[in-house]
């Protein structure tokens, strides 16, 4: 099935602020935000892609103030309160598939939770785009739910009462392939599991670009 954008961008935007109460915690994902913030240079510059209301990045700020964020999303509700978390930060309207408005290198690239939102070729994609715009020994994070591909379905909402979006599960094979395609290192791999779900799980990913 056809995904409809502007659902998905509705949907955000009208939730945003529910969106904001339930997932500005991403205490969950310490291990693998640990790792990655410690990894990075003095003074890294950070693409936060499809940043929400920049959960990801305010937790790193927390443990590094001096890092530089650029954040990118579709729902200009989520982009308001992102701006409000992180009033240093940058933050654009662009589509998470799309990196041809890049005009510099990154020390980190994160992919947080919007593969669920794109397809397996999108994500595949996004993943090359992503090599050609980190520095050498650059880092791509990447988070997703994990399942089998052909499970992908038209799923409810975590807040509110909205119209069901068609959600995409990815599978850790062909994500580790392609990175490694694309000269990353795998550093971290971390499989979390989901409230009320029995099969699905979080998939946590980070590769280091090689030199």
């Amino acid at each position: 099935m056809k995904r409809d954008i502007t659902n998905i961008i509705n949907v955000f935007n009208e939730y945003a602020d529910s969106y904001q109460e339930r997932f500005m915690d991403v205490g969950h994902y310490s291990n693998s935000l640990n790792l990655l913030v410690k990894s990075l240079p003095d003074n890294a510059t950070v693409l936060d892609v499809a940043c929400g209301p920049a959960n990801i990045s305010t937790y790193l700020l927390q443990q590094r103030e001096e890092l530089n964020i650029t954040g990118t999303d579709l729902a200009p509700q989520m982009l308001k309160l992102a701006e409000a978390n992180v009033p240093d930060g940058k933050f654009l309207l662009k589509d998470c598939r799309d990196f041809s408005w890049i005009d510099q290198k990154f020390d980190a690239i994160i992919l947080g939770f919007c593969f669920p939102y794109v397809n397996k070729t999108e994500a595949l994609k996004m993943i090359a785009e992503a090599s050609h715009h980190l520095k050498e020994n650059g880092f791509l994070y990447i988070s997703t739910m994990e399942d089998k591909y052909e499970n992908s379905c038209l799923k409810g909402p975590s807040t509110g009462d909205a119209e069901p979006i068609f959600m995409h599960y990815h599978e850790n094979g062909y994500l580790k392939a392609e990175m490694e395609a694309k000269g990353f290192k795998i550093i971290l791999q971390d499989q979390l599991p989901i409230e009320d779900e029995s099969v699905i799980k979080d998939l946590i990913l980070i590769g280091k670009l090689k030199e």
